[in-house]
């Protein structure tokens, strides 16, 4: 059962890591999707600290089904998710990527206007070749990416997290048990 779920939380995690920057980047608006696209990473290494935190309480069975509640949460949430408008577009659904930014933006917002930027971005994109990444302006940015995930998988930390109850245990570094002294 433990190898079945280590199995279906790994899948889970490597496709999330995938989908979720791309959802953020295609709903978001231009001036914050920088903000909102770094802060999958911080939101990742923020629930790996709350699950520590909440393991140095918790019996292992009791922290499995903790951190399940999140994930089901979100998952349920994203049953009413609309498509992104980007896809839309593409798709030729015009009247279904007014009512996704309609959804994503509320009211007050000139939706058509926006759709028509977005379709406007869709029609112009296109195929890359290898021959611009001579351009800096593509090969900076994707040299700084790749260095930044190189070197935090260099730095150790996942194996600093894997292993940090062995870590502790062999440093001798023993957690004081929390009381409430109710009296």
């Amino acid at each position: 059962m433990l190898y079945l779920g280590r199995l279906l939380c790994g899948l889970a995690s490597g496709v999330t890591s995938l989908v979720v920057p791309i959802y953020i980047s295609e709903t978001s608006h231009s001036k914050i999707r920088g903000v909102l696209g770094s802060c999958v990473q911080l939101m990742v290494v923020t629930g790996i600290l709350g699950a520590y935190l909440a393991g140095m309480a918790l019996e292992w069975r009791w922290l499995a089904v903790l951190c399940s509640v999140p994930p089901c949460f979100l998952l349920g949430l994203m049953a009413f998710m609309p498509e992104t408008p980007r896809f839309l577009l593409r798709q030729n659904q015009q009247s279904e990527a007014i009512a996704a930014l309609q959804f994503l933006r509320g009211p007050l917002v000139d939706h058509e206007w926006e759709c028509r930027e977005i379709e406007a971005n869709v029609n112009e994109q296109q195929e890359m070749s290898l021959a611009e990444f001579k351009n800096p302006s593509i090969y900076k940015p994707f040299l700084i990416g790749v260095a930044m995930m190189f070197f935090q998988q260099a730095s150790g930390i996942n194996a600093l997290m894997f292993y940090a109850e062995t870590i502790f245990e062999e440093a001798n570094f023993k957690v004081r048990e929390l009381t409430l002294d109710l009296s």
